[in-house]
């Protein structure tokens, strides 16, 4: 399905009094990156049933051709029995039409409990999508032309040191006990800039500090099980 990451739904039994008395009547844990600009790993997202009323930029959640899983991702484009769909975070739209039968309903709140928020849909959704997958082209182009530059300069010895000086001193490994087993972050000034889920295979790390902070497989220094941070 061309995504960044393999996105995870897991469905939870426990509603909210506000859901049900709305019609969301169902409910999804989200794990993943292919619709990052409106979801966060963790987030809970309330469903409305049906398909009837769906049309262009809503948010849905559909049962995968191969019936081996759900997804969410946005619908670029319907007649009414079909749905092309892409999630905002991909470059392309999925490979296959998704047929009203496999939908199980629309994303109408999202976020964890006590701070949950509505879902852009329809010609507003769509639009700032198309927003996001435009500025995505513009920064795959831009990110293949620094890349071999930035991976040469990351080999620097003194630039590792540099970057480390600066930044280094300021941050803090922090580790958290999930459902999902440990869950650590690395944060500076209170801004997690890297995150490894081991028990999830998921990890990643912004720049500058991926130059200087190891990947969890190259960790030779025990960076990410060092006593920095709480538990």
């Amino acid at each position: 399905m061309n995504l960044l990451d393999r996105d995870t739904l897991i469905e939870n039994d426990a509603m909210p009094d506000w859901a049900i008395e709305i019609g969301l009547s169902r409910c999804f844990i989200y794990r993943g990156q292919s619709m990052r600009s409106i979801l966060r790993t963790g987030d809970f997202l309330y469903i409305r049933p049906g398909f009837e009323d769906i049309s262009s930029g809503d948010v849905i959640v559909f049962k995968n051709n191969d019936q081996q899983g759900m997804t969410v991702h946005r619908v670029v484009h319907t007649d009414g029995s079909s749905f092309i769909t892409r999630g905002d975070n991909n470059f392309n739209s999925d490979p296959h039409p998704i047929s009203a039968e496999n939908i199980i309903g629309r994303v109408e709140m999202v976020g964890v409990p006590g701070y949950e928020r509505a879902v852009k849909g329809g010609q507003i959704g769509l639009l700032l999508a198309k927003l996001r997958w435009f500025c995505l082209r513009q920064y795959r182009r831009l990110r293949r032309g620094f890349k071999k530059p930035y991976n040469f300069i990351k080999q620097a010895t003194w630039i590792q040191k540099l970057v480390a000086k600066c930044y280094g001193g300021k941050i803090t490994v922090v580790r958290f006990k999930t459902p999902y087993g440990l869950l650590f972050k690395v944060l500076y000034r209170g801004r997690v800039v890297a995150q490894w889920w081991p028990e999830l295979h998921s990890y990643f790390c912004r720049k500058p500090f991926d130059i200087f902070i190891p990947r969890p497989e190259d960790d030779a220094t025990r960076f990410w099980t060092s006593k920095r941070g709480s538990p």
